[in-house]
């Protein structure tokens, strides 16, 4: 499940008026609009009802009372905007609000550790597929798999927490070093007949 906070980019867009339409032949730049304009062209783009793809709301008020929340469940913490902030590079001011108590923290200090503007780099990647492509087919029969098989799934969170460790910077050779192991997973979870839902 992925859920959607801001967009840079609008191939979509559209206007009534035809001078301006015609500059949105290609889609439109959203970095130079605040953050609340932002918010609301990725809220109207986001599916209401999304199965992957969810919008992320975001709070004005009682931060405290929200990072209360986030700390009891057990989450990595709460990201804070203003509003009115373009998304440039030398313009972003935002702040990353860390649960010191966060259960994942252990042995992966180093990736939460990094600042955004120093030469780790970042500490997440995205994948993105195009919707009922071979790439997002297997991609979704990788992850059912891991779902359902909780020995593989913390294998891979191993090998995962391996490659970063060894390649904290170094994002190919962290792709290199889990491509053996996804390949073969793909392999087996391909060859298991599917359960049907009548027999649940």
């Amino acid at each position: 499940m992925f859920y959607a906070f801001d967009i840079l980019w609008d191939e979509h867009a559209n206007s009534d008026d035809e001078e301006e339409m015609r500059g949105f032949r290609n889609g439109e730049d959203l970095r130079y609009l605040p953050l609340i304009d932002r918010k609301l062209r990725v809220h109207a783009v986001v599916p209401k009802r999304g199965e992957r793809l969810l919008y992320c709301d975001h709070i004005e008020a009682d931060g405290e009372a929200l990072f209360r929340v986030v700390c009891d469940n057990d989450l990595e913490g709460i990201g804070g905007k203003r509003k009115g902030d373009l998304y440039l590079l030398e313009h972003a001011q935002w702040l990353k609000i860390r649960n010191r108590e966060y259960s994942q923290w252990v042995g992966r200090e180093e990736l939460f550790e990094r600042e955004r503007g120093t030469e780790a780099g970042r500490t997440h990647h995205l994948n993105f597929y195009e919707m009922n492509s071979s790439g997002w087919a297997t991609h979704i029969l990788f992850c059912e798999y891991l779902k359902s098989h909780n020995e593989v799934a913390k294998e891979y969170a191993d090998l995962k927490l391996t490659l970063a460790k060894n390649f904290p910077t170094d994002r190919a050779s962290y792709t290199n070093g889990k491509e053996q192991f996804v390949t073969t997973v793909v392999e087996r979870a391909a060859g298991e007949e599917p359960v049907s839902k009548s027999a649940v």
